[in-house]
């Protein structure tokens, strides 16, 4: 005997399948308002009008609710589900920071910390000022929040682009975590400063691009195209909006404008209202350019056109710390974005079924015109990978897990997810073996103690000296970009500082080798202000004490002195 099958099934029209419409028992005709000619549903859902709700033989508004409800509790466990994988990410990078010093962060951690509160990221600057007045936070701890929540946030754009691609959620969303757990995404989500941001920005922008793609040529379900053409004009704007919005939080997506206007006029569109859509790009990225400038002179204090000089510079690339060379970058790409080029490969393919289709024209400038300026014209950061090519590799990634038989496309996913692992715990070791600051971060760890007061020409060591040490400073390298007329203030309160420090029992160290004289190296711009500065308190030296040379008479390395030390050099006892 075959059992009724539990799917609801629509009913056909048969008069033989409806027991209202058989004869009554009377034999007469079918009983009213049964009718299935036209004109015989008078409510429009397929019930007479005179039937009761709930008495029809199919309850088709009380199952459209059903679906309806079924939809929007899936819907809610989607976002609960995003919601939560999202979290769990910002949690984990927020619990394994990157110590190196790389990439924009520094400077921005420093503006911050001396209370700028505009700069060149008008969003993001504001943002993190506040967040640094937060309790026990500081500068760099904010910067190290946004970077985490942002590159977290960057999840939940990556998997609904793939779900309404038509992949699955488990396709889309291995997909996306896939990318995002990549050696060079994982250290924009680690270290403090707009990379974290930038990927995410990048992110919404490619989302945006895809549902705004033309319903002519491929498939709408091939790469997500939304039910508004391009030609739109709302569209349009819509798009010129995003960008304008996203490129708020980092310069560096102001590259993505070719790629946003190459969208927007690839439609079946006017030549006059393509000519009009990039005008209006043109003039909408002068305007933000100059916005961007002006906020950060007002900021800085810096002259407009030194402002826009550190706008270029950050643009391509020859600011940001710690970047490798273009051929280096090129030759670190692959491994840096791991089992993620599985999905540029994917998206690049022939199209290999008959309901896909190609990839956009517009996808050529969004990777394209950011890597070529950077290498061309300047230096790409380790994090350029990361904007521009994360988002490109999570739509492939989905693609290519899509087309996998469901018997292994689990067994797949657990392995892409060991090899990126894997990949990982290389990068991570790499970066660590071949920071620069290793070694000196060591000795400051067995040297500094609390309320010490640290001596420094170097830049980096300041940074680290406020933000990881949190040990109060003299930057050297202050009077040395000063105004003439302002270094002889600045050298009055320094010493009022370490008088002050002194007094109070406090301990001077000075930031360099054991076997310097106490005024450092001699090709400093100040030694006079340097010599009476060191004599106002006992210092100690903080570097490698391998370099030191050893007092033979003394059997040890001198390590302090008192201002009438005898031992004190002679350059340092002339007035």
């Amino acid at each position: 005997m075959r059992e009724t099958p539990p799917a609801i099934a629509v009913p056909s029209h048969d008069s033989s399948a409806d027991p209202a419409s058989k004869p009554s028992p009377r034999g007469g005709a079918a009983a009213p308002g049964h009718h299935h000619g036209p004109g015989a549903h008078g409510d429009g859902h397929g019930h007479g009008a005179g039937t009761p709700p709930g008495t029809e033989a199919f309850p088709r508004l009380e199952v459209s609710d059903l679906v309806a409800r079924g939809m929007a509790s899936g819907r809610r466990r989607e976002m609960v589900q995003d919601g939560a994988i999202a979290l769990g990410l910002a949690l984990l990078a927020l619990s394994q920071p990157t110590e190196r010093l790389l990439g924009d962060g520094p400077a921005l951690v420093r503006w911050t910390h001396e209370g700028h509160w505009l700069s060149l990221h008008l969003l993001l600057q504001p943002l993190a000022q506040l967040l640094a007045r937060g309790p026990s936070l500081g500068a760099e701890r904010a910067w190290f929040l946004i970077a985490a929540i942002s590159w977290a946030a960057t999840y939940p754009v990556l998997a609904r682009l793939g779900v309404r691609a038509g992949y699955s959620r488990l396709a889309a969303g291995a997909g996306a975590l896939l990318c995002l757990v990549s050696p060079v995404a994982v250290l924009a989500g680690t270290l403090p400063g707009p990379a974290g941001p930038l990927v995410f920005g990048s992110a919404v922008l490619f989302a945006a691009l895809e549902r705004a793609r033309q319903h002519g040529g491929a498939d709408p379900s091939s790469l997500g195209v939304a039910q508004v053409s391009p030609s739109s004009p709302k569209s349009n704007g819509a798009l010129l909006g995003l960008w304008i919005a996203v490129a708020l939080l980092e310069p560096n997506l102001v590259l993505l404008l070719p790629a946003v206007l190459w969208c927007g006029i690839s439609g079946e569109i006017e030549s006059s209202k393509r000519w009009r859509f990039v005008v209006s790009g043109l003039c909408a990225a002068g305007l933000l350019l100059a916005l961007m400038i002006g906020c950060a002179f007002l900021g800085s204090g810096e002259r407009p056109g030194d402002t826009l000089n550190h706008l270029l510079a950050r643009l391509v690339g020859t600011t940001s710390l710690g970047s490798p060379g273009s051929l280096i970058w090129l030759a670190v790409l692959v491994p840096s974005l791991g089992v993620a080029v599985v999905g540029v490969v994917e998206l690049f393919r022939r199209p290999g079924e008959a309901h896909e289709g190609p990839a956009p024209g517009w996808l050529a400038a969004f990777v394209g015109v950011p890597i070529l300026v950077k290498v061309l014209a300047g230096t790409p950061g380790l994090d350029t990978s990361s904007w521009v090519l994360l988002p490109v590799c999570a739509l492939g990634l989905a693609a290519f897990l899509q087309r996998l038989p469901e018997s292994r496309r689990m067994g797949l996913i657990v392995a892409l997810f060991g090899i990126q692992m894997a990949l990982n715990v290389g990068f991570h070791w790499a970066m660590r073996l071949g920071d620069p600051t290793r070694e000196w971060v060591a000795s400051a760890a067995r040297t500094l103690n609390p309320g010490d007061m640290v001596i420094t020409k170097d830049q980096v060591h300041d940074y680290l000296l406020h933000h990881r040490f949190r040990v109060r400073t003299i930057n050297l390298r202050t009077p040395v970009e000063l105004a003439s007329e302002l270094r002889a203030d600045w050298w009055y309160d320094a010493r009022e500082l370490v008088r002050d420090h002194a007094r109070h029992g406090g301990r001077l160290v000075l930031d360099w080798k054991v076997d310097s004289p106490p005024s450092g190296a001699r090709d400093y711009p100040f030694p006079r202000e340097l010599h009476e500065l060191v004599l106002l308190g006992p210092f100690v030296h903080l570097g490698p004490k391998a370099d030191a040379r050893v007092d033979l008479d003394q059997g040890r390395v001198p390590t302090t002195f008192e201002p009438e030390n005898e031992a004190l050099p002679a350059a340092l006892k002339k007035p």
